[in-house]
């Protein structure tokens, strides 16, 4: 199994768990009361690293 291989599998989770954790909480509460805060929290990473996976929120 090459390292670079393992990296993308980890690189995949966490985009699916950033991604899954956003929706259900966007489904809970509505888009417009979850802050990228709460989403990093609930997925339990730091906001930079939520950034790192979805750029475009750091806008």
């Amino acid at each position: 199994m090459s390292e670079s291989g393992l990296r993308e599998r980890k690189k995949q989770r966490m985009y699916r768990t950033v991604s899954d954790t956003a929706i259900r909480l966007f489904l809970e509460r509505g888009f417009d009361a979850v802050s990228v805060a709460e989403v990093a929290a609930a997925a339990e990473i730091s906001k930079p690293t939520l950034f790192r996976y979805f750029p475009a929120w750091s806008r």
